[in-house]
């Protein structure tokens, strides 16, 4: 098991409340990444959701896409249970637990998105799972995600993390706030890359229309097209 899966099994009860806690502006990236999908709420749209967590980006969606058809994958079997519980009133969704290297990707989707996940990959394992993400896509599909990034240079890389760091202070005492630092700093999880990278790598692989559509300190919500 991964220090990330380690993590995220150990977490999974919490993290809807750690997520509005650590990240204060989770709800407005969320809509953001459910208001970039580009078609009719009442088509049957095919969705694959990479790192589904709790799943209440899949519960959101149902929310815009009643008849949306959703795959939630995650390598953490606790965050699994968790949606499972919270979409148990949906029979249009499934589950599997798996790592995105390991995920078959044996299916077409007219959406695929990831939130905060696919961060967790090696370099060249993030430039690879893009790879499969295009080819999973139907012709006029939408990849979507939100995640981490790193500013292009050290200033802006220093000057977007602090102001991040300025923001989650106002929701936690001193204590709570070190602690998170010091966690933040022992799991070394993280592998954000710079956006232009990240459009580099879409646009080599066939990636059309790719933009930001949302970006607030070092979060950002991007895309493109099939």
């Amino acid at each position: 098991m991964s220090k990330a899966q380690r993590i995220f099994e150990d977490l999974s009860k919490e993290w809807d409340e750690r997520a509005l806690k650590y990240i204060p502006f989770y709800n407005e990236m969320v809509n953001t990444l459910i208001s970039t999908i580009p078609f009719d709420a009442d088509k049957n749209i095919k969705v694959l959701d990479l790192g589904c967590g709790t799943g209440e980006i899949g519960r959101r969606i149902k929310e815009k896409f009643p008849v949306a058809v959703i795959e939630c994958v995650d390598m953490a079997a606790n965050m699994i249970d968790v949606a499972k519980n919270k979409l148990s009133q949906y029979a249009d969704i499934s589950f599997q637990v798996a790592n995105f290297t390991d995920y078959s990707f044996d299916k077409k989707y007219d959406v695929i998105f990831s939130s905060l996940a696919i961060h967790h990959l090696e370099y060249v394992e993030q430039k690879q799972l893009y790879e499969k993400i295009y080819n999973a896509l139907s012709d006029g599909g939408i990849f979507i995600q939100a995640e981490y990034i790193l500013g292009a240079n050290e200033f802006l890389k220093d000057l977007n993390i602090n102001s991040y760091y300025k923001l989650v202070r106002k929701n936690l005492t001193q204590e709570e706030f070190d602690d998170w630092i010091k966690r933040r700093n022992m799991h070394d999880i993280d592998r954000p890359v710079k956006l232009a990278e990240h459009f580099s790598w879409m646009q080599g692989i066939g990636f059309k229309d790719i933009d930001v559509v949302w970006k607030k300190y070092q979060c950002a919500v991007f895309c493109g097209t099939k």
